[in-house]
């Protein structure tokens, strides 16, 4: 089969650290490990940013003028030009389709952009969207209000009508595109986020290296992995290891990954006075990240949204690590509460009470540990993930539809 994989929004880079990345690297990956051609089409790139490109400075002119003029005019010009880049990239995805002539267009779908499903349909393709997230919600959560938030839940609707099928992450998303839409349920499948066993490998003599560096032979460590954004719940992690660490000197917490709030994460351990039992890694490689986790009894997934599914509590999985994570319905959509790990509320109190019943008790951890490792293995690796989505084509391949489809 011949797979367009499409990712229209201007800034997601097929490289990024942080779980979109992840998800799209992933998938393309699983798609020609069962044998499909893929193209990606990736308006953001697929080569990483050059330094000076990441680097951010209030001294810029495009941080200057955002100082200036009111925040709900700034993020109505953003979105602007979120539409106009979309005009442009879908005469890009036209060209593409018929150079390349796709059986299938699986796109990641993203907020105001309908570029994907007009072409597709416009040409009588198949066409799959993945939709990791409301977005016109998630729009006003991280960014604020827009004048265009209107014509974001009529170009989310035209994407969930004219789309042939729909991947998301979770029931949770799945019960909320029916309620906002009308969408049938026969038309969504919830495929949760996953992980790459071939990828599970740890490097002994670069952890050993670790171990000695942070002196961890003795020592606890509680661990943490992912992009540092505030609705990770580091921050929940840090106040509830106040008391943990109190009680027990020997707990450490180790935080992986890196972002624009680390340095406010790294203040807060100073100011909570635990900046001597907490390690901030910042950003590793992708191939180093299952050696970090390797060194961790017990790993935490502080905090997530309702309808996310965390792509770390699966490397945690497959790694054979005891989990808590914040209890969702995502998290149960994959992990049953005293079973497969701890389900928890994301407070300090409940984290920290939970770490104490986790670092007491070695036989629970390895039980938690053994039986959701067992189960990713099983269901949740990215080889399945595809598998699942291209069962929606029957036997594995696709006939070219009409534009009538």
């Amino acid at each position: 089969m011949r797979i367009l994989y499409y990712s229209p929004h201007p800034t997601l880079n097929l490289s990024d650290p942080s779980g979109y990345g992840t998800h799209m690297r992933q998938m393309i990956g699983a798609f020609r490990k069962l044998g499909h051609e893929v193209f990606p089409m990736i308006a953001g790139g697929v080569e990483p940013a050059a330094p000076a490109a990441q680097a951010v400075s209030d001294r810029t002119p495009k941080n200057l003028v955002k100082k200036i003029i009111p925040r709900y005019l700034w993020e109505t010009l953003k979105d602007i030009r979120i539409k106009k880049f979309d005009r442009y990239y879908q005469q890009q995805l036209a060209e593409k389709i018929q150079q390349w002539q796709p059986d299938l267009i699986y796109e990641r779908a993203t907020y105001l952009q309908t570029s994907g499903v007009t072409e597709a349909r416009r040409h009588g393709v198949r066409h799959f969207l993945e939709v990791n997230s409301p977005y016109v919600e998630e729009r006003v959560s991280i960014s604020g209000k827009s004048a265009l938030l209107a014509e974001g839940e009529k170009c989310e609707a035209t994407q969930m009508r004219d789309t042939d099928n729909i991947i998301v992450v979770s029931s949770a998303l799945k019960s909320h595109f029916q309620q906002r839409h009308g969408v049938g349920a026969d038309k969504i499948l919830v495929v949760p986020n996953a992980v790459n066993q071939d990828q599970l490998r740890v490097d002994s003599a670069v952890a050993e290296s670790l171990r000695q560096q942070w002196s961890l032979d003795d020592k606890i460590v509680v661990g943490f992995v992912g992009a540092i954004f505030p609705w990770h719940g580091v921050d929940v992690l840090l106040r509830g290891a106040v008391d943990l660490i109190c009680r027990n000197p020997n707990v450490r917490l180790l935080i992986v990954g890196g972002g624009l709030y680390l340095d406010g994460l790294t203040q807060l351990a100073s100011d909570l006075a635990i900046d001597g039992s907490v390690i901030f890694t910042d950003n590793v490689p992708n191939h180093l990240v299952p050696t970090y986790i390797s060194l961790m009894d017990v790993a935490v997934a502080p905090r997530s949204g309702w309808y996310q599914s965390p792509i770390k509590i699966f490397e945690y999985g497959g790694l054979r690590k005891p989990i808590v994570v914040h209890d969702t319905v995502p998290a149960r959509d994959v992990m049953v509460d005293g079973v497969d790990g701890l389900l928890v509320e994301s407070s300090e109190e409940v984290i920290a009470a939970s770490l104490r019943k986790m670092i007491a008790d070695p036989a629970l951890r390895q039980r938690f540990a053994g039986t959701f490792h067992e189960k990713v293995m099983a269901n949740y690796t990215w080889d399945r993930a595809a598998e699942n989505v291209l069962s929606l084509c029957g036997d594995g391949t696709v006939e070219r539809g009409s534009s009538d489809a």
